[in-house]
């Protein structure tokens, strides 16, 4: 048992704004065991400060000691030793008297039955309680209220008990019987501590111990009976018609000089002048234990579950007002989007549909609670301090409790709009829809509920919303051009958790489907794959080149410019190319190797050759698929105004000199080496020059394979290149900006316009190599490379070779079976062995 609680010279200051204010000045005393104590004051007066601070509940700003029964306690000590009620009456609503006292005698009387059942009848006898245990709280009179707040802290025995103006909003009758109360409560030996604004005389008189305060002063503190005898002793005469606590306020507040009298003469370190005395408590009827037990984790989530279900379902007009609501509103916008969801004449309007089944569920689950909770949360707080139980038992019973009513009430709606807007009826499709919302619901009533722990009900209103708008605003931010994006909203994107929600719906909806019927002349997105790329919203869509940084000078690239991913409505790639990837990775594992894509697209895998082609490739470590966006790639370099003023569009050769000028950009950007996808490496590139080309015959420099260093000087070469084709571009010649960009930069570098004076030479760091290393059998002849009499003749020509070129543009009709012994089936065993067994019947 605590025999009294003493503190020090104890002051509080706050900062406010860049001042400091202090609340408390010094203030000391002592409060004893088996006395009623009032601390008064008006309000400003530092009561409710001083009343936290030895309840442990305040520590910010404070200075001085507290100490029990002579020894000095921290914050934590005084927590568990006392039980504090605030002001507002904190109880649970929908809860009868005697399953409220149940459910805090189970969370803190452990598993003895019969103690919690005497423990129960003890307080419900003693508080006056009896005749209402059956009454719900809501309809509890505001005395009873008071009583019951008081009567849950009471089950655990508490020897100290700290009250924050407890008779606020209670009658004169009612305000007498609850500080009578108090008194008889303090007469069982506890500590019993309350603030009260000015009682009248009657009240007063029940107090043991007076601690007035004016000003963050002590300006009284003893005996209520002593009060008028103090005021004589400093020449302060009460009226005999004035109450003597309303008067010492009065002659405090009416002068900083008679404030300072009255805190410098009161005796500001013991209870009263007569309780030196009494140190010790009278204990008849008291009993010294302090019962507290906390359960283990999983009893005390049961029995928060037990006691949210019952308030739960006893807020009936909650449950039928949420269920009129949802039906309501998913009749309204099944109405909006009737009957759009298979016409691909409204898949615009269809997405819209799925936007505001998102938002709409999201605000209907995050409002709620970022108003409702507020009170809630005060309640959790109060008994979380009073060490009814832990903060995850809580918020684990908070957050199964919240599933069941949002989980229907989202299939409620989800159903209705669904079914209403014609949307696939497939069972699949469904679920995932209702799947993904039904994530968005927790993570919406979990952002309301965030809002209310942070603000109370008026800002709550406004910061809810607030911080929702922005969220949505990212999560269709970039729809219809999502390419174009900067690095910067593609990751400020990823922040909203309404996008995934956004995309998920969609994907659920339009992913792996037909062809939708149209009903107008033309549909564009008659098939839903198209949409999705469009939307930015596929599964796996490729990276673009310019948010990664490719090794430089160490990387191998290919270029990808047909549109036959776009016509695909994905990546696809062709049995020829995919040889000549592969080949390239398996030979140079020390380089990373870059396809570049310029069709927008995704990765999925539908069981496709080229699916199946693709994943191959991707076994391979150094092997990536990347996006090039021609618009942003040529920014800023030598022949941005090619793509600006479009002069490509209009060339006869588009496709061609679009490859043409990609791969000079890109070995300007990186360095490294260019390949032609109609290629098969067949010898490692280890040992070849930094700077180099081959040429394709004794007159002619091709551009089929090609290497620029990223140092200064390949650099500046690959510049020359990009100058040469801004100033001498022609749009209706096929072979002057590719292979004679290569040609006339060698011929200036050589200073010789004859190729066979160019081979072998190195001419100013650059080499020139022979037909033999890449292009071992020259363009006329491609046919040799698929006839099996000539198979003899190639692997004779192309034994010292690095590629064989097998000239796509001429022999792209060439299809050979497996049994073949042509030399192009030899090449594609022993190099491309991944890609030739996944070739089906010819390659």
């Amino acid at each position: 048992m605590y025999g009294n609680i003493r503190f020090e010279n104890l002051t509080c200051i706050v900062k406010q704004g860049t001042e400091k204010k202090p609340i408390l000045n010094s203030v000391s005393g002592t409060f004893s065991s088996g006395k009623l104590t009032g601390i008064l004051g008006s309000s400003g007066a530092g009561k409710t400060t001083l009343l936290n601070i030895l309840a442990g509940y305040a520590t910010k700003g404070v200075i001085g000691d507290v100490l029990v029964n002579e020894t000095k306690k921290n914050a934590t000590d005084l927590k568990h030793i006392s039980t504090y009620l605030p002001q507002d009456i904190l109880i649970q609503p929908f809860l009868t008297v005697e399953e409220s006292l149940k459910i805090v005698a189970e969370l803190k009387l452990g598993n003895d039955d019969g103690l919690k059942k005497s423990t129960i009848d003890n307080v419900t006898k003693t508080l006056g309680l009896r005749e209402c245990l059956l009454t719900r709280s809501e309809h509890l009179s505001g005395g009873q209220r008071k009583r019951l707040s008081i009567a849950l802290e009471l089950i655990s025995n508490p020897s100290v008990i700290f009250l924050d103006e407890p008779t606020t909003g209670l009658d004169e009758v009612s305000m007498k019987m609850c500080v009578e109360l108090l008194k008889n409560i303090a007469l069982q030996g506890k500590i019993v501590v309350c603030t009260i604004h000015q009682p009248s005389d009657s009240i007063l008189k029940l107090f043991d111990h007076l601690y007035i305060m004016d000003s963050g002063y002590c300006i009284y503190n003893g005996l209520p009976g002593d009060l008028v005898t103090f005021l004589d002793s400093v020449n302060i005469h009460c009226p005999t018609t004035y109450n003597p606590s309303d008067f010492i306020l009065e002659i405090a507040q009416s002068s900083k000089d008679n404030l300072k009298l009255l805190s410098d003469n009161v005796d500001n370190s013991h209870c009263s002048q007569h309780s030196k005395k009494q140190d010790k408590l009278s204990r008849s009827g008291s009993s010294d234990r302090f019962h507290h037990e906390r359960p283990p984790f999983q009893k005390q989530v049961s029995v928060l579950l037990r006691r949210h279900f019952l308030q739960l379902g006893r807020n009936k007009s909650s449950i039928f007002l949420q269920c009129l609501h949802f039906t309501l509103c998913g009749l309204l916008f099944g109405g909006t989007f009737f009957n759009m969801g298979q016409d691909a004449k409204h898949f615009f309007h269809n997405f819209c549909f799925c936007l505001v089944l998102v938002v709409y569920l999201i605000f209907s689950n995050c409002i709620p609670p970022a108003l409702a909770y507020p009170p809630e949360y005060k309640m959790f707080k109060n008994e979380v301090w009073n060490d009814w139980y832990n903060v995850n038992a809580y918020f684990t019973s908070l957050s199964l409790v919240s599933l069941p009513i949002p989980v229907i009430m989202a299939m409620v709606f989800t159903a209705i709009t669904y079914f209403m807007s014609n949307q696939p009826n497939e069972l699949d499709r469904f679920l995932k829809v209702y799947l993904i919302l039904i994530i968005t619901v927790i993570i919406s009533e979990s952002h309301g509920k965030a809002v209310a722990i942070c603000c109370d009900v008026t800002y709550g209103s406004v910061v809810a919303p607030g911080t929702l708008l922005p969220i949505i605003s990212l999560s269709f931010y970039g729809y219809g051009y999502a390419s174009q994006l900067n690095i910067f909203f593609k990751i400020v994107m990823q922040l909203s958790f309404i996008r995934y929600s956004l995309v998920g719906v969609a994907s659920a909806l339009y992913s792996n489907r037909d062809k939708v019927e149209c009903s107008d002349i033309y549909c564009h997105y008659n098939d839903p794959k198209l949409f999705l790329i469009d939307m930015g919203m596929p599964g796996e869509s490729l990276q673009d080149i310019l948010e990664i940084d490719p090794p430089k000078g160490k990387s191998i690239f290919f270029h990808e410019t047909s549109c036959n991913s776009y016509m695909h409505k994905k990546i696809v790639i062709e049995k020829r190319q995919a040889c000549a990837i592969e080949s390239a990775a398996k030979l140079n594992e020390n380089r990373s190797v870059y396809v570049l894509f310029t069709s927008p697209g995704v990765i999925r895998d539908e069981g496709t050759e080229s699916d199946n082609l693709i994943k191959a490739l991707l076994s391979y470590n150094n092997v990536n698929l990347l996006r090039v966006n021609f618009d942003n790639y040529t920014k800023n370099t030598p022949i941005e105004n090619l793509f600006e003023e479009s002069y490509i569009k209009y060339s006869r050769y588009a496709q061609s000199h679009m490859s043409d000028l990609l791969r000079y950009v890109t070995l300007w950007k990186y360095g490294g080496i260019y390949l032609d996808l109609d290629v098969i490496v067949i010898r490692s590139f280890l040992h070849l020059a930094e700077n180099f080309a081959g040429a394709e015959s004794l007159w002619a420099v091709a551009a089929g394979v090609l290497s620029f260093s990223d140092s200064k000087l390949g650099h500046d070469y690959a510049a020359a290149c990009l100058y040469d084709l801004e100033s001498s571009y022609k749009y209706n010649d096929w072979g002057h900006n590719g292979p004679g960009v290569i040609t006339r930069l060698l011929q200036d570098l050589c200073d010789t316009k004859e190729v066979s004076k160019m081979v072998n030479r190195n001419c100013h760091g650059f080499k020139v190599y022979p037909p033999s290393y890449f292009y071992p059998i020259a363009w006329n002849n491609w046919k040799m490379y698929f006839q099996e009499e000539n198979s003899d003749e190639v692997y004779k020509r192309s034994q010292f070779s690095y590629t064989i070129h097998v000239w796509n543009k001429l022999s792209f009709k060439e299809r050979l079976p497996h049994s073949s012994n042509a030399s192009y089936i030899k090449f594609a065993r022993q190099f491309c062995p991944k890609v030739y067994q996944l070739s089906r019947g010819y390659f």
